[in-house]
C-alpha cells in the first residue's frame, strides 16, 4: 500500500497531538484542585472534571495509537499481524 507523505504527517502529528495532551491535562488538574475543585462549586470544578475527561481521552488516544497501525502509517510501537502465517 503506497500512502503519501502527507497522510504519513497527518497521522504522527495527530498522534503528537494525543501525547501532548497529557501533561497539559495534569496541569489543568493539579490547578483545578488548588483553585478549590474540592471545596466549592464553580469553574474550578468545571475545568478538573474537564481535564479529568480530557486526560482519559489523551491517554486511550495515545495507547490506541502507539499500539495499532492504519495501514501501517506512521510508528506504532507494535503492529499486530491478524492473518496467517505462511510456512518458515
Amino acid at each position: 500500500m503506497d500512502v503519501s507523505w502527507l497522510a504519513q504527517a497527518f497521522v504522527l502529528v495527530l498522534g503528537a497531538l494525543w501525547f501532548a495532551l497529557l501533561p497539559i491535562s495534569v496541569l489543568a488538574l493539579v490547578f483545578g484542585v488548588c483553585a478549590g475543585a474540592r471545596t466549592r462549586p464553580g469553574y474550578a470544578r468545571i475545568g478538573a472534571t474537564l481535564a479529568v475527561i480530557t486526560s482519559l481521552l489523551a491517554l486511550s488516544g495515545a495507547a490506541v495509537f502507539a499500539t495499532t497501525s492504519w495501514g501501517r502509517i506512521g510508528p506504532p510501537i507494535a503492529y499486530f499481524d491478524t492473518g496467517t502465517s505462511g510456512p518458515r
